[in-house]
């Protein structure tokens, strides 16, 4: 829901990724919205395309980005916020969000936060 600090929350550890004060290790912070996830979206690099560092490139820096989070997916914080306003068919097992959610995809093991309300964990675990 609107106003519960979600995305504010996100953007403080976006910034202090930016400033090597957490999440050091990785190169790569992926920030993705959930509210613009649809139905369509079958992979999880659909999801990722997404992110504000990817959205609106030419699809050949797409490719760029995508090799390097396959290369090094160790060194890459994706950041997802607002889950809880995803709609239950989004997050169901085998769907592009679990796949991102559970860290382990063809893009390989990437480092995962997100930003939900409480009150929805049991939806989304």
């Amino acid at each position: 829901s609107p106003g519960s600090g979600k995305t504010m929350t996100s953007m403080e550890v976006l910034r202090q990724w930016a400033n090597c004060s957490m999440f050091e290790d990785s190169i790569l912070a992926l920030y993705v919205p959930a509210r613009r996830i649809t139905d369509d979206m079958r992979t999880e690099w659909d999801v990722l395309e997404l992110s504000s560092p990817i959205y609106g490139l030419p699809a050949v820096e797409v490719r760029e980005v995508q090799a390097y989070v396959k290369q090094h997916p160790r060194r890459v914080l994706i950041v997802l916020d607002g889950l809880d306003e995803l709609k239950e068919s989004l997050v169901k097992e085998g769907s592009a969000v679990s796949k991102v959610l559970g860290g382990r995809h063809d893009l390989g093991v990437c480092r995962v936060m997100v930003t939900s309300r409480p009150c929805n964990r049991a939806r989304i675990l």
